[in-house]
């Protein structure tokens, strides 16, 4: 609409939202695939025909609906787009189907969660407005794309391309039995105590049941030329110390994503 009204005002064009005509299910975990086979469908979803990124649209469950192949959890899932006022009779014949194979609802924590592990950021708490694709280790993604596009031109800027800026690493406490929670700010150097600039600060922290320890991301100055080094947690008046690691926790060779 911004472009329609700013840009291209001559043109003859009507835009029509019709975001409320889909409903949107995550089907996830190693049977997703079997339990989508199981409801009928005129999709190849096998994984050389879908794979990782990619999109299919077609029939399923006896309603049209579209199936992307992408992940937030770090498993093999599917994202199911079927039209909203069928969206309750899907899901039943989900949950049924899926009733002999384990199927469970997980909810946003258990999400946020599995991205933890997989490492992968949550915008707007893993990053902020002065992140860029580099920061958040896209750089090479970004430099690969020859044509121009929106943001582009940003990332040339002295200051996005200086050293000092802030990395989204990896964290574990050297403590196994250490709780990390977020917001705790990062101190590299020995023996750094407040008052002190901060050189970052825990962006997402939970305790992983893969790992059975606390496991955290955040925003570290030239945080991946700090790999392997130990940096000083301040928390509300509470020191530890925690190590710098790359950010990929579990499955780093994406086997469960890719399956």
């Amino acid at each position: 609409e911004r472009w329609l009204q700013c840009e291209w005002p001559e043109l003859n064009v009507l835009v029509d939202d019709v975001t409320t005509q889909w409903a949107n299910f995550t089907l996830a975990g190693p049977r997703a695939r079997q339990l989508l086979q199981q409801l009928e469908t005129d999709i190849d979803l096998s994984p050389s025909a879908l794979p990782h990124m990619s999109a299919a649209c077609g029939q399923l469950a006896g309603m049209p609906a579209r199936v992307v192949r992408v992940s937030f959890s770090g498993e093999c899932s599917f994202e199911v787009n079927v039209p909203s006022d069928r969206a309750a009779g899907f899901m039943v014949q989900c949950l049924q189907a899926g009733a002999p194979l384990g199927i469970t609802p997980y909810g946003i924590e258990a999400l946020m969660v599995l991205r933890l592990e997989k490492g992968y950021m949550h915008v707007g708490s893993d990053t902020d407005g002065m992140s860029t694709p580099d920061d958040v280790g896209w750089g090479e993604v970004a430099n690969n794309k020859t044509d121009d596009f929106i943001g582009k031109r940003s990332l040339s800027l002295s200051a996005n391309r200086a050293a000092g800026r802030r990395q989204l690493v990896g964290l574990l406490a050297t403590n196994t039995t250490q709780a990390i929670t977020t917001g705790g700010h990062l101190l590299v150097g020995g023996n750094r105590k407040p008052p002190a600039d901060t050189d970052g600060w825990i962006s997402s922290a939970a305790s992983s049941p893969h790992l059975n320890r606390h496991i955290a991301l955040g925003l570290l100055r030239d945080g991946r030329s700090h790999l392997g080094d130990v940096v000083t947690v301040y928390d509300q008046g509470k020191r530890y110390l925690v190590k710098v690691v790359e950010p990929t926790f579990f499955d780093p060779d994406n086997t469960r994503l890719q399956s």
